[in-house]
């Protein structure tokens, strides 16, 4: 049975939830202030890769949220499907 990864933009959406769940604020302010989850260059094989999060923006208190978010959206879910 063929595992389903995340495509990138689901990992995206799981650390604005996740960040705004720990921020207090709304999900939608977190996708505006963080940018496109990416493939790991030199990590896992394709089409099946690790990732991480181009970057980010905001305020000492939303970066601190969003890496966080990004450290539990890695462990639960380490690869996603590049397209």
């Amino acid at each position: 049975m063929p595992i389903r990864l995340p495509q990138a933009e689901a990992i995206r959406r799981a650390i604005a939830e996740k960040a705004a769940e720990s921020a207090a604020g709304p999900v939608d302010h977190f996708l505006d202030l963080i940018g496109p989850v990416e493939p790991a260059l030199g990590r896992g094989a394709w089409p099946e890769t690790a990732w991480r999060l181009a970057y980010y923006q905001g305020t000492r208190d939303e970066h601190e949220a969003i890496e966080r978010a990004v450290g539990h959206v890695q462990r639960a879910t380490p690869l996603m499907r590049v397209s």
